[in-house]
């Protein structure tokens, strides 16, 4: 699971609670998300920022993967595990 922290907008005066629409939208986003106060107590307009931070932290993370940041490490830990088991067969053969 990534981590990240998303900076939520102070609630103007007068805004409008959050939309149901709004907060079944982030529960489907992040549905780990822990907001202090809860998030049925942001408004309409904190919703709508946090949503877009949201979306740009996972169009990020596509990216990484995309891009192959995400998977090169990946490479490398099956290539140890590769070379392990060859050093082991090594042994075995040679020993036995």
């Amino acid at each position: 699971m990534r981590q990240v922290s998303i900076e939520i907008p102070d609630r103007e005066e007068n805004e409008d609670p959050i939309t149901n629409n709004q907060l079944r939208y982030i529960r489907k986003l992040a549905p780990d998300i822990k907001i202090k106060g809860g998030l049925e107590n942001l408004g309409k307009w904190q919703a709508s920022a946090i949503i877009d931070q949201i979306k740009n932290h996972q169009e990020g993370l596509e990216n990484d993967i995309a891009g192959g940041k995400i998977y090169k490490g990946r490479k490398l830990k099956r290539l140890l595990l590769i070379v392990v088991v060859v050093i082991i067969v090594y042994f075995i053969v040679k020993y036995l």
